[in-house]
């Protein structure tokens, strides 16, 4: 073989190597490009939709809870424990706040529905303070579940009447 024939078949088979796997490769990688920007603009998208969705929820969350308390059917047994549940939320960072609270026939004064969402540390403080025996709570149920970027707590509770 000569050098100049070597070299006009090693120019081919660089010539088609590069037709056969480079430019399809580089086509490819193109399209997945185009798939990832348009992936990450429906993700933006979603992100932007969701952020609203949760203020719209939360807006709802607190005029519900302003207007239960307005209606509360029993008013003191049912606005002592609310009061009682607030006081330690308030000026906490949490989101998703969402309160029930409902009159009970005796011996139980009133039930409560608690859930929120906030940091892990805040979320485990308020619901150390609700545990603790100055709010008077008999806890039936209380889950924590990952919440990202934190955790979510839901608690159901009690309050006995103890005044009679």
């Amino acid at each position: 073989m000569s050098p100049r024939f070597l070299a006009l078949w090693l120019l081919l088979v660089a010539a088609s190597l590069h037709l056969g796997v480079t430019v399809p490769a580089r086509r490819q990688t193109d399209r997945l490009r185009q798939t990832v920007g348009r992936l990450s603009q429906a993700r933006r998208e979603a992100r932007a939709r969701m952020a609203e969705s949760e203020r719209r929820s939360l807006a709802r969350q607190r005029a519900l809870a302003v207007l239960e308390e307005a209606t509360a059917a029993s008013g003191e047994p049912v606005t002592r424990l609310r009061a009682a549940i607030l006081s330690p939320l308030e000026g906490r960072p949490l989101r998703r706040v969402a309160l029930s609270v409902r009159a009970q026939s005796a011996p139980i004064e009133a039930s409560m529905h608690l859930a929120l969402s906030g940091g892990f540390e805040q979320v485990v403080f308020v619901s150390g303070e609700l545990a603790g025996p100055a709010r008077g709570l008999v806890l039936q149920r209380v889950v924590f579940t990952p919440d990202p970027p934190g955790v979510r707590l839901e608690m159901d509770a009690r309050r006995l009447d103890l005044s009679r």
